[in-house]
């Protein structure tokens, strides 16, 4: 509902004054349900400033507005005679301030008017369960969850202010309020102002002394002495168990108290044996906590990471850890639990742990466990850094555990099988054997190193079956992150082997799972499984999710490089380069590729055909050449896609000459590429030679063996690239494609539906002399042999200029190809 002037009702109080910033919130609106007769009562049961009387209001002005008599009281109010006049609808304010006995008499006068509708507002359900009108299918009942604002209502509200935000910054507003309408009107002025939106958000509860001074009078200030130091122990999070709080505090009654107050107040709720706060409130609290007795909060952290951790949870427990400031225990911690929550995809707790040991105490354990977190180890500098100080701390202090670990993560390291020799002996001897023994995950890491080792031994098949056997093993017992590297391991040596069938069957199988998990990952694991699925939509021309990208880039510059950013920018990239080669994009994408190209030469090589094609047309061939210069250092001279480089980089001259013979040997002869779209994207360049060559009939042999590379490796994107030349080869060709042409007319309907400008035909028309003659013959209503008759022709030759003429039009029949011909000026 929008928020508009109030307007009297006839009988009772005006309505609640709207607010300055009206946002439409339909999900909220039961008006339509209430008029139509179903739904004869409709509560909001929430806090105080929640929005909930804005909200009733805004109901009430639209039944007004649509010629509905409206009575409107409040709780403390209801000693007056109800509305026995005939009301249609009731509106009653602040509930919970009427007595029992009057709550009983509300909805017994509903009981007596059948036609009439009542709507109830309050901070609490003062009058007992309302089942009977839910039973019925009578009853709407809104609560504080349900009143919370939504990430796409914060945009509009901010927009309403004149603030932009973008989804993932208003997703953390919601995260930070809770929702909460007071808290995002004091947010918009304090964002208003800001110079770094995201650094306010994530400070503005703790920080902003109005929202404090407002809870402490609506909240802390009602409670018992007895209530607020129950309130300030539970606020050790959004959400705590009963049993936690019984621990903390030694009151077997604690839960029977809070319970109390949480049916007073829509912000504190307990039940199923946890204890739940609003996240404002729960901000509030913990500053109240802390200025009140800091070390009586540090002792209550400290006891709750040793509760969590006798439970098994080293999520939780390192979290209090770090919260209490008890190095000594944090270290003890990151030692039991770290290994399993990375590899699980939980690294936030564990990197705010390694931040929370000074660096001269830190030792091996979290050097191994920051290196861990650095697989595949895109910063080579910083990786060796890292090696030595934990080669250093090993020598010094021996440990199995960690040591096996270090050994495992020294092979997946390596770039050679030399390299990899010495340290993959550790793992088979009696101290890795030893390691291994003592953590399932620990055990996994390392048959994932003797895979990597398999690898660089030219092992190929070995370790694909090694990277899956892992993979596998580690989906179900819940290490997804490892899951998820292992299987780009497996879908890389498949590369090697230029098994593209299997590569793109264990991506697709990488996809399920990861779409699977993505909705309950954790950071770590959500991230490499976001880049991962974009990495597929990007392939099949679906669209990415650029919000989610742009989060992990901004993540990854902010804690320290994990290695995600690179590809996930690249990706954005890459999606802009084909809708729009400007020079702005193709500018970043170079900087990029050749800053991080070599730690990512799957995403180069994607790159290569695209990025000369865009410099040789902005820049001209020499700053096309430098460009494919680099990446074929990267790539190697032999690589599929860097001989389509250097066919772009030659001039094309005619029919049969050396650069088309030279790139049709190379792919008839299966060399090495990096990327699936390669051995499409070949078949196509060669097709577009030959059409402007005049060969059709060559054209059509290598559309095909493109359509059918793209079938077999399900993937689309290579005719997007380069102006969509791919899609109006294939677009020509529709219905003779043969057994292809199902997928064929997939491919022109995906590009077409995933590009933001239109495709029409080929820009560049180049028609024989008797192809204009016979062109000029279509618009006349005559057959093809009436036109062979006129021209002097048989009419097959007359059929094969026609064929031409729409394959170099794009068309497929005679009023398309007029109607084409005449928009290019050729009729």
């Amino acid at each position: 509902m929008s928020v508009r002037e109030p307007r009297s009702t006839g009988t009772g109080s005006q309505t609640a004054a709207p607010a300055a910033h009206g946002v439409e919130r339909p999900r909220l609106d039961v008006t339509d349900r209430l008029l139509a007769g179903g739904v004869r009562c409709a509560t909001v049961w929430s806090g105080a400033g929640t929005g909930k009387s804005v909200l009733v209001a805004s109901w009430e002005r639209s039944l007004v507005e649509r010629g509905r008599r409206v009575v409107r009281l409040t709780g403390d109010a209801l000693a007056a005679a109800l509305p026995a006049d005939g009301a249609e609808v009731l509106v009653i304010d602040d509930f919970h301030l009427a007595s029992a006995a009057h709550c009983a008499s509300v909805f017994a006068w509903l009981e007596a008017e059948p036609e009439a509708a009542l709507i109830v507002a309050g901070r609490f359900q003062p009058c007992p369960s309302l089942i009977d009108l839910a039973a019925r299918g009578q009853l709407v009942e809104l609560r504080t969850d349900d009143l919370a604002f939504t990430a796409a209502e914060c945009v509009e509200l901010a927009a309403s202010h004149g603030i932009p935000l973008t989804p993932s910054m208003a997703a953390s507003l919601v995260a930070t309020t809770g929702g909460w309408a007071t808290a995002l009107a004091l947010a918009m002025p304090v964002l208003e102002r800001s110079r770094d939106r995201e650094d306010t958000i994530a400070r503005f509860v703790a920080d902003n002394r109005a929202m404090s001074d407002y809870l402490t009078a609506e909240v802390l200030d009602a409670c018992s002495d007895h209530e607020r130091d129950l309130l300030l122990t539970a606020a050790l999070g959004d959400e705590v168990a009963e049993d936690l709080v019984i621990e903390l505090t030694g009151d077997t009654g604690a839960a029977a108290v809070l319970e109390g107050l949480a049916a007073r107040n829509t912000l504190v709720s307990v039940g199923a044996g946890r204890i739940r706060l609003h996240p404002v409130l729960t901000a509030v609290l913990q500053a109240e906590a802390r200025r009140r007795d800091p070390e009586r909060v540090s002792h209550h952290h400290r006891a709750a990471a040793r509760w969590f951790d006798r439970l098994g949870d080293g999520q939780a427990a390192l979290t209090h850890a770090v919260a209490s400031g008890d190095t000594g225990l944090v270290q003890r911690l990151v030692a039991d639990h770290a290994v399993d929550l990375i590899l699980a995809g939980h690294w936030d707790p564990v990197l705010s742990a390694i931040h929370a040991v000074p660096a001269p105490v830190g030792g091996l354990a979290e050097i191994t466990a920051r290196l861990l977190m650095s697989v595949p180890f895109p910063d080579r500098f910083a990786t060796e850094r890292l090696f030595r100080r934990a080669d250093a701390c090993r020598a010094a202090r021996p440990d199995a555990y960690w040591g096996t670990l270090l050994a495992a993560l020294h092979v997946l390291a390596a770039r050679t099988a030399r390299e990899a020799d010495g340290h993959l002996a550790e793992l088979t001897g009696a101290a890795g054997s030893a390691g291994r023994g003592l953590c399932f995950g620990l055990d996994l890491m390392c048959a994932a190193a003797e895979g990597w080792a398999g690898l660089l031994d030219g092992n190929t098949r070995w370790a694909i079956d090694r990277f899956r056997e892992v993979a596998d093993s580690a989906h179900h017992a819940g290490y997804t992150w490892l899951m998820l590297l292992v299987s780009v391991f497996a879908t890389e040596a498949a590369t090697v082997e230029n098994n593209w069938e299997e590569a793109v069957d264990i991506d697709d199988l990488l996809l399920e799972r990861a779409l699977q998990h993505i909705p309950a990952l954790a950071d770590g694991a959500r991230t490499a499984a976001t880049v991962i699925t974009a990495g597929r939509l990007y392939q099949v021309c679906l669209p990415l999710p650029h919000d989610e990208l742009t989060a992990i880039v901004t993540a990854d510059a902010a804690r320290g490089s994990l290695g995600l950013s690179v590809p996930a920018r690249g990706l954005q990239l890459l999606d802009e380069l084909d809708d729009s080669p400007s020079r702005d994009v193709v500018d970043q994408l170079e900087d990029l590729l050749r800053s991080s190209g070599r730690a990512y030469p799957r995403l180069l090589a994607a790159a290569v055909l695209r990025l000369t094609a865009a410099r040789l047309a902005l820049d001209g061939r020499q700053a096309a050449r430098d460009f494919a210069s680099f990446a074929e250092t990267v790539l190697g001279a032999a690589s599929l896609e860097l001989q389509m480089a250097h066919y772009l980089l030659e001039p094309v001259s005619s029919a049969g000459d050396a650069g088309e013979s030279r790139l049709l040997a190379g792919a008839n002869a299966h060399p090495r590429s990096w990327h699936s779209e390669a051995s499409v994207a070949v078949w196509l360049l060669l097709a577009a030679h030959a059409e402007a060559a005049g060969r059709h009939v060559e054209a059509d042999h290598r559309v095909l063996s493109a359509v059918a590379q793209a079938k077999r490796l399900r993937t689309v994107r290579p005719f997007r690239a380069r102006n969509n030349e791919g899609v109006l080869l294939v677009q020509s060709r529709v219905g003779h494609l043969a057994h292809l042409d199902e997928y064929g007319r997939f491919i022109v309907e995906r590009v077409r539906s995933s590009s933001k400008s239109p495709i029409g035909p080929l820009t560049s028309v180049h028609l024989t002399d008797r192809e204009r003659d016979i062109l000029g013959e279509l618009p006349q209503h005559q057959s093809l042999g009436d036109i062979a008759r006129r021209q002097h022709l048989s009419t097959n030759t007359v059929k094969t200029h026609v064929r031409s003429i729409y394959q170099k039009l794009g068309v497929s029949e005679r009023v398309a190809a007029v109607a084409v011909a005449r928009d290019l000026g050729l009729l």
